[in-house]
């Protein structure tokens, strides 16, 4: 991945979007790079994959997240 795309996405992988948790490693949470996606994984079962081929702006990572996210609640209530 590049450096300045995954520079734009850091910030949104430092917590879980889901649960706050700021943990990462130590089977509490990971992040997986790869060429053109990110993957953070987190111990509450959230995990948020973001493809860069769409564009790393603030807005663009941000809608994904909360797309992820609102997935995430649904499935876990069973909606």
């Amino acid at each position: 991945m590049n450096a300045l795309d995954y520079l734009a996405i850091a910030p949104h992988l430092h917590n879980c979007a889901n649960c706050g948790s700021e943990t990462i490693g130590n089977g509490k949470g990971s992040v997986s790079i790869e060429e053109t996606s990110v993957v953070r994984g987190c111990d509450c079962g959230f995990v948020f994959h973001f493809d860069t081929t769409n564009g790393t702006a603030d807005s663009i990572v941000k809608q994904s997240i909360n797309t992820q996210l609102d997935k995430f609640k649904e499935d876990s209530i069973g909606i």
